[in-house]
């Protein structure tokens, strides 16, 4: 997996493909491989393939850190705040970071 990872790098998209509605996920024990199918939220396109469990790991532990990386959290609500402002929903809007 760190190897993986590592050829992974800081990698980011500079954009993204569609929105992701739905990711299936089925193992093959057979051929020790895990097919991943996922679905874009309006189903108008999908894409699937099938990856070892090592890449899955690699992928999963990747996102983990591109999500750990993303926007601060509101301190009272928890929900990621925007650069603009943050109108909190735990004060029904009227409190703005």
């Amino acid at each position: 997996v760190s190897e993986i990872l590592a050829r992974l790098g800081d990698a980011e998209p500079e954009e993204f493909a569609f929105r992701i509605g739905t990711i299936t996920l089925r193992a093959s024990e057979a051929r020790e491989l895990v097919h991943l199918e996922i679905e874009s939220a309006d189903e108008q396109l999908a894409v699937a393939f099938q990856v070892a469990p090592e890449q899955l790991q690699a992928m999963a532990t990747h996102a983990e850190s591109a999500v750990a990386s993303g926007r601060e959290l509101c301190d009272r609500c928890r929900l990621p705040m925007d650069p603009a402002g943050h109108k909190c929903p735990s004060t029904n809007g009227y409190h703005v970071d």
